[in-house]
Parts: C-alpha cells; structure tokens; sequence
C-alpha cells in the first residue's frame, strides 16, 4: 500500500497535533522510525524513499560480523580501544618520563582511573555502510539512457525539496552545481549537486570544478545521490558537506592537445 502526498501530510499533522496535545517533541528521526515500522510491520508504504541527515560513509568491514543490535555495543568497543591505545599509552609513557627523569613527583593511584574510562554513545545522525561491492554498477544504463537518469534524478530532488518546504531552482546550465534552494523558514540555502544512477549503486564522482565549489561552500552544499532509478523506485540519499563527510579517492585524468603534424600527412581540401 502506498499513501498519496496528500495522505502522507495530514498523517504527519495528525502525529505533530497528537504529540503537542501529549507533550511529547517529535524529531525528524521519530519521524522515520514510525515510517519504517508501518512500512515493516503494516505494509504501508509513506514514499519517503529518502536517507535523512547522512553525515558520513563507512566501511562496514568492522561490523561484518555484528547484527544491528549490537553494532552500538561493537563501535563503542572500538572507540574504547583507539582511546587506550592512542591516548592513555601516550600518557603513560608521558608520565614515566617526566617521573624517571626527575621533573615531577610521583603519581599515585591515577592508573585506575584511567581503567574506569566508559564510551557513551548519542545519536548526531546516520552514517551510510557501503560495501566493498556498492560501487559496481550491476546493471548500466544503455547510452541513450544517461540523459534520461539526469532529467529524472534532477525532477526527483525539485520535487523533493519542494515537498520539504524549500523553493528550489535549476541552476545547473549557469553555475557548477544544479540546484539552488532557499528555505523561507529559516534563510537558509543550499546549493546542491544532483548524481543519478541507474543501478542500486551510489558511485558517484565529482569534476575538480565540482569538489572546489563543495570546499568553497562547505556545510552549505550537498551532494543528492537519486540511485536506483532503473526499477521504477528510485531512493535518495542526501549527504551534507560531501568533502568533509565522505571519503574520496582522485582520479587522475589525462586529456591530449594536438601540437604538429608528422611528415607524410596529407591535407585534403
């Protein structure tokens, strides 16, 4: 069962008006569980096919091994490792020099507080795990294709910034980025690059004139990956601050410019 826009926003206005009555703050991440759960549980589909507030891309070889109800539980082990090996064994080293060498007295009972040490976690957004094979485009789109992917990619995220509330424009065949949107709420703008895929994949790359306007903006650009296009049930993940955020790789380029001619060319007319 899929809702209509419609029905999507006045079940929204039901949950804000029930939750104000209640006194109970609605986040944008209860928002999403309570969607996931109808999704899962009743089968009802919001078409929120969107990834909110992605804040960076991992590498889920860590967590191979782990269910999702004990990632939590394995990230804070790994953090409490890192924090030991990196900061508490230079700070023991620290410590037995100066004392060895006579520059401090000596410390008592300070080892067992750092023992006492705990990691506590609290949630600032979501990180997306991307396998080693995500990247690899299983199914291309046929050449005659490529514009299409851009037009709908581009038609998705208006569509969707529109529903958020923004005011967007296609600037994409003046600057070198593809959205400007203006929120009339708060002020704010973004300035958004679009990436289509046809595929369940979210290899994406950036022109150097593209990553330079990412640095230059900063928390003010996103990068809008519409991925899956070729099922008919395209999926949106939104990253802000892709520079920062996102692991990148250059790829080196190589273009040719022709300089002479060789002997035994022949000019034709």
């Amino acid at each position: 069962m899929t809702c209509s826009d419609d029905k999507v926003y006045h079940f929204i206005k039901l949950l804000l008006y029930i939750a104000k009555l209640d006194n109970v703050e609605v986040t944008a991440t209860k928002l999403q569980k309570i969607f996931f759960l109808l999704e899962k549980e009743k089968g009802i589909n919001l078409g929120l096919n969107f990834i909110p507030n992605v804040i960076g891309v991992a590498d889920p070889t860590p967590f191979s091994t782990s269910n999702t109800s004990n990632i939590a539980s394995k990230a804070k082990s790994i953090i409490s490792h890192a924090f030991r090996r990196y900061v508490i064994t230079s700070l023991k080293d620290y410590v037995q020099f100066v004392e060895n060498s006579n520059l401090s007295h000596k410390h008592e009972n300070w080892e067992s507080v750092t023992k006492s040490i705990s990691v506590d976690s609290k949630r600032i957004g979501l990180i997306l795990f991307i396998s080693s094979d995500t990247g690899k485009e299983t199914s291309p789109p046929p050449p005659i294709k490529v514009e299409e992917v851009e037009k709908r990619a581009m038609e998705f995220v208006m569509e969707f910034e529109k529903r958020s509330g923004r005011e967007p424009e296609d600037v994409s065949k003046n600057e070198h980025y593809d959205i400007r949107s203006y929120d009339p709420r708060t002020g704010e703008v973004r300035y958004i690059e679009v990436k289509g895929r046809w595929g369940p994949t979210l290899a994406v790359e950036l022109t150097e004139t593209e990553f330079e306007y990412a640095k230059k903006f900063g928390k003010d650009y996103w990068l809008y990956i519409v991925y899956d296009i070729g099922s008919g049930k395209p999926r949106l993940v939104i990253i802000r601050d892709p520079v920062n955020n996102v692991i990148w790789e250059q790829i080196p380029t190589y273009r040719y410019r022709l300089v002479g001619m060789r002997r035994g060319t022949k000019e034709t007319t």
